[in-house]
């Protein structure tokens, strides 16, 4: 295979990630992923430029990367924005009736905190599975730390969890 081959390759691999990152699509970016993953293993490193369009793939799959831990912080504001939302709206209902209010509180809080406890699994299996040893992965570990740091925060602030 030649340059132009293992280059072309790559140009439809790119433009398969730039079209599963605009789809916002789990499994269309894993597919992308995994695609570029091949390309890397496959390609052959004998030929002159094909470890730079190795490292372009790799970038690529960087990319992929965090377009999916974006997902998953834009999931957990949106959870964390629920979560204050409801404790305000309980709040006032609670000097209307204390007793109702307190267990709609406490059931729908609840269901927050599951729900954002399953993000911050998912986070953490996103933290497990980057490489951290690239700028690129330090930077998706380092913002994955943050947000399940901003959601550990939010918890002691919520009343009776």
């Amino acid at each position: 295979m030649t340059f132009d081959n293992h280059s072309n390759d790559l140009k439809r691999l790119l433009a398969q990630a730039r079209e599963a990152i605009n789809s916002g699509t789990a499994t269309k970016r894993k597919a992308a992923d995994a695609a570029l993953h091949d390309f890397i293993e496959n390609s052959d490193n004998r030929k002159d430029g094909v470890d730079e369009l190795d490292a372009v793939a790799r970038t690529a799959r960087n990319d992929l990367t965090l377009a999916e831990l974006g997902d998953a912080v834009a999931a957990i504001t949106n959870r964390t924005s629920d979560v204050a939302a409801l404790v305000k709206r309980f709040s006032n209902q609670a000097a209307f009736n204390t007793s109702a209010a307190s267990v709609l509180r406490l059931e729908r809080v609840n269901a927050v905190v599951i729900a954002t406890t399953s993000s911050v699994q998912s986070i953490k299996g996103l933290i497990e599975a980057v490489d951290d040893s690239t700028p690129d992965g330090e930077k998706i570990a380092d913002a994955a730390n943050a947000a399940v740091d901003s959601l550990n925060k939010l918890w002691k602030l919520l009343p009776n969890v």
